[in-house]
């Protein structure tokens, strides 16, 4: 079967060490349908075609309080310094979660590998038996139709989130910011559970140019179609992106959203920030932009960030310091979390958090989990923000949410009254 030779690799690799890790060319599977077929699994698809899909943990690490990251840092150090983990943060301090996969299928268009880490701790399994389990749970099955909205948003969310735009606005022109980052929470109740393993693939033909992430979590899969990664660590290279002052394309081109001033005013602040923090850890700092980044239903304005570290930094450490950027935050920080703490109902969660993958080295890719989806069994979150500043008006900030709301339902196959 085609778990045997992996096992006769695992046999001939143990040593004295905790964790025996060996890869090795696997058949291609179909990784949203196992996806779908699991509990405790981690989907990630990149926009240059690599897919990979993590299951089982060889050990899970969880940080909370606002020194969770350095918490996961120091609590991977014993791990194989090369093993990816996988990490999901909440948007504010309650919690960040790093899982090591037992198993890790990863896939290109030239290869299919499978990584297997197991603990010599943990009580002993038949991992032929397993991975033959694997393989028969990624065969495709029929996924009947997409289901159907039973129940929809509240009727006053459109007017709720409006008058949360304005007392943002109300406060930056008080003085009390310069740009507060507002979201809004479309709960759905569809008249069955979606098919995950459909989704998926209609996020990777809708959304190619952009980092997919699921999650399972707590019973329920967190879902992630995000164009902006937070930071990128690789040796002593570092790359971020600004992506702040957005367009829904059916209001303009995007020489439009480079004439705004508004829009070029917000990027701007959120340019700054992130330029600031990643120049006070780097030799050298090369920034390229604004210019407008084009995805199916929006442009947003990006900005390209490159430098040398001039010391070893973990990737986690700069993910501390960065989060949250501007982009989701505010400018200042501090009074922006505040006002958000304050007037956001229902918290974050999740969205906009911190969301990818580290090595106990210090390398890893993080992006900022935006344009996102809660599935939880016939239940669908849908969340989206908007930047505010002294120039916003709520119709338009309104009108935003909309158009970046649909990357995630157009995977779902669902209407909400806004949708092409």
């Amino acid at each position: 079967m085609i778990g045997a030779a992996v096992a006769r690799a695992l046999v001939r690799r143990r040593g004295r060490g905790r964790f025996t890790r060996v890869s090795a060319p696997f058949p291609r599977l179909d990784l949203p349908t196992l996806f779908a077929a699991r509990d405790d699994a981690v989907y990630v698809a990149t926009p240059a075609g690599e897919t990979r899909l993590a299951i089982g943990a060889a050990a899970r690490l969880v940080g909370t309080g606002p020194d969770r990251f350095a918490q996961l840092r120091d609590a991977a150090r014993p791990l194989p310094r090369d093993a990816r983990l996988y990490l999901i943060g909440t948007f504010v301090d309650e919690e960040a979660r790093a899982v090591l996969p037992r198993f890790e299928l990863v896939q290109d268009a030239e290869s299919s590998t499978l990584i297997v880490t197991i603990d010599r701790d943990a009580p002993a399994t038949d991992v032929r038996a397993e991975l033959d389990e694997l393989a028969r749970a990624a065969r495709p099955a029929s996924e009947g139709r997409a289901p159907r909205i039973a129940s929809g948003p509240s009727t006053d969310e459109d007017a709720v989130f409006l008058a949360l735009v304005a007392r943002a606005r109300d406060e930056i022109r008080a003085r009390g910011a310069e740009k507060i980052v507002v979201h809004r929470q479309s709960r759905l109740t569809l008249d069955g559970p979606p098919a995950l393993a459909a989704v998926l693939r209609a996020l990777g033909a809708t959304q190619g140019a952009t980092t997919r992430y699921a999650f399972h979590v707590d019973g329920s899969v967190f879902l992630v179609a995000t164009p902006e990664r937070l930071v990128r660590r690789s040796g002593d290279r570092v790359e971020a992106d600004v992506l702040a002052g957005s367009l829904p394309r059916t209001e303009g081109e995007p020489q439009c959203l480079l004439a705004s001033t508004k829009d070029r005013a917000e990027h701007a602040l959120t340019r700054g920030a992130i330029g600031e923090i990643l120049a006070a850890r780097c030799s050298t700092i090369a920034l390229w932009g604004p210019t407008v980044r084009t995805l199916p239903h929006v442009h947003h304005l990006h900005t390209r960030i490159e430098g040398r570290l001039a010391r070893p930094t973990h990737v986690l450490d700069l993910v501390a310091a960065l989060h949250p950027t501007p982009a989701v935050g505010g400018v200042p920080r501090a009074a922006a979390l505040a006002f958000i703490a304050a007037h956001e109902r229902p918290s974050r969660g999740w969205y906009a958090g911190p969301i990818g993958w580290f090595e106990p080295s210090g390398d890893g890719d993080l992006s900022v989990a935006i344009r996102c989806a809660l599935v939880d069994g016939p239940h669908v979150t849908l969340y989206a923000g908007a930047g505010i500043v002294a120039a916003s008006d709520p119709e338009r900030e309104l009108a935003e949410t909309v158009a970046k709301r649909r990357a995630m339902a157009t995977a779902f196959g669902l209407s909400l009254g806004d949708t092409p």
